[in-house]
This record gives structure tokens, sequence and C-alpha cells, in this order.
């Protein structure tokens, strides 16, 4: 995936409810860029976010002690930022594929909002 990215940055993000019936479903459908999270800083947030989220199974592999095992597997993961620059809200429910562009620039004069940025350590 990252050779595919390095060539063309760009993707798709498809974000739906928990609805399994097509007329119920409402979502984000996004255009935008992916890149490479570099920085240890922000690796070091983008894995502690991941832990949060999915606790039982990073516990699981950090509980590895082989060498080489999951825990270096979970260490050596590789985060992507998405970033959109296209955005629409879907609703089936007012019609198969019905979707509504959302703006994502900010009222005019108003500054863009800068991300909340915890510090690394809790």
């Amino acid at each position: 995936m990252a050779s595919c990215l390095q060539e063309n940055p760009r993707a798709v993000v498809c974000i739906l409810g928990g609805s399994t019936e097509w007329q119920h479903l409402q979502g984000l459908q996004m255009e935008g860029s992916v890149h490479p999270v570099e920085s240890p800083t922000e690796r070091f947030g983008a894995m502690r976010r991941y832990v949060k989220r999915y606790g039982s199974l990073a516990a699981r592999l950090l509980s590895s002690a082989r060498p080489g095992g999951a825990a270096g597997k979970l260490a050596g993961m590789r985060f992507y930022r998405f970033t959109p620059d296209r955005c629409w809200f879907t609703d089936n429910g007012r019609g198969f594929g019905h979707r509504v562009q959302l703006d994502l620039a900010p009222p005019s004069g108003a500054p863009f909002p800068t991300p909340h940025r915890r510090s690394p350590i809790a």
C-alpha cells in the first residue's frame, strides 16, 4: 500500500452508521489525500489512540514475549493521515444515493480550527 500511495496519495473514505438495511444507511463519503505519519511524536499519538480503541487486541499483542513476535509487529505498524478535501453527507432515507456536499472551509474571516493536540505523555 505504501508504494501505491507514494505514486498517487489520493483516496476515498466512506463511514456509515450501523444499519444493515440500505434504505436506512447514513454516513459520510470523503475524497482526499493520504500521507504516512512520520514524526515520532505523531506516531506515538497514533499508537496511543489505536491501543485505546482496540485495547484487548493491543494487550494481547504486547503480552507476546517472543522476540520478533506480535509486540514487534505492533511496534512496527505504519500509521497514515487522511486529509479530506471534499465531503458529502449521504442519506438513503431520502432516496438511494442521496447526498449533500459539506463545506470544509471555515466561515469567511474565521481562522481555520487547529486540531486539539495532546501531549505524547498522558
